[in-house]
């Protein structure tokens, strides 16, 4: 996993965990948009 110097764990997993809600948020825009069809 890529982390950026002086960042620590912690700071690192949250901002992972961010990133998949992001990611989870995307995907169901995504689904909602082609039901919507």
């Amino acid at each position: 996993m890529f982390t950026p110097p002086g960042t620590d764990t912690k700071q690192a997993s949250e901002t992972l965990q961010e990133l998949l809600l992001f990611i989870r948020k995307m995907r169901g825009a995504y689904f909602f948009k082609a039901y919507d069809v």
